[in-house]
Formats: structure tokens, sequence, C-alpha cells
């Protein structure tokens, strides 16, 4: 061959082909584990996001639980359930009155253990100090007395 030949001959050599892919490959594969982590950060957020809403919605619900009536129990949200107990912290007494004297309502102070369950596994616990109530005695108004 004369070197005339060799500066006009057309396509790729095999090395520069290979380069060619080499470079190829290792930016793939630089993308691919980009978009991987990305990926998984993606779903961290979401799973932390699905679960502060799940504690949220859970929160708003034990605002209606009265431990002195429902020591324990449980509730299902769908995606979701709880399950509580609770034990009383401090003994149970009358209530004050308006203006003095017993109240109609006896009150105690509960720690309430909320355990969320999701797809059969425990999925977070909630430790709540929660307070209890139970009606005692009726109110007498004024001028008013119970039927004998």
């Amino acid at each position: 061959m004369s070197p005339r030949s060799l500066y006009n001959q057309q396509g790729f050599s095999l090395l520069e082909a290979i380069v060619a892919l080499t470079l190829v490959a290792t930016l793939g594969a630089g993308l691919f584990a980009w978009m991987n982590s990305s990926l998984s950060s993606l779903n961290r957020v979401r799973d932390a996001s699905i679960e502060r809403s799940a504690r949220l919605n859970i929160l708003e619900y034990c605002k209606s639980i009265n431990p002195m009536n429902r020591p324990a129990g449980e509730h299902d949200f769908g995606a979701y359930r709880i399950e509580w107990t609770s034990q009383l912290k401090e003994p149970a007494m009358d209530a004050i009155g308006f203006p003095s004297g017993r109240g109609n309502f006896q009150v105690g102070f509960y720690d309430l253990k909320v355990q969320a369950v999701r797809a059969g596994s425990p999925w977070f616990l909630l430790e709540l100090d929660q307070v209890g109530y139970r009606r005692v005695r009726q109110a007498l108004l004024p001028g008013w007395s119970p039927a004998e």
C-alpha cells in the first residue's frame, strides 16, 4: 500500500470502535448509577411522606380515644391499622367543680402506646400522654332536684 492510500481509507479502525464503545459504556454505567440513586432517594422521600401522613392521621384519631373507657383497642385505616394499649400513670381523681367542690367527672393521666401495623408487620410506635375521664355524678342545676 502506498502512503496515499492509507489516508484515503473510509470508516473506523477496530481500535477506534473499541474506544468509542468503552466511552459509551462508561457514560452509560455512570448515568445508570445516578438514576438508581435518584430513584432510591425518591422512594425514601415518598415513604417518609406516607409515614408522616399516617402519624398525623393517628394523632388526630387519638384525640377521640378515652383511655379510661377504652384502655385497649384497634382501628383500621385501610392501608394500615393501629393497636393501642394504655397504662394509668397517675391515680384517677375527682375533678374540681365550679365554683367549688367536686366536679362531675373523674380524670386520670395515662401512657398511651399506639402501634401502627402495615402489611401485617409493625411499622412504627407512638407513645403519647393522654387524659382519660368518666362521668361519676350528674350536675345539679339551681332549683332542680332529681326525681326520687
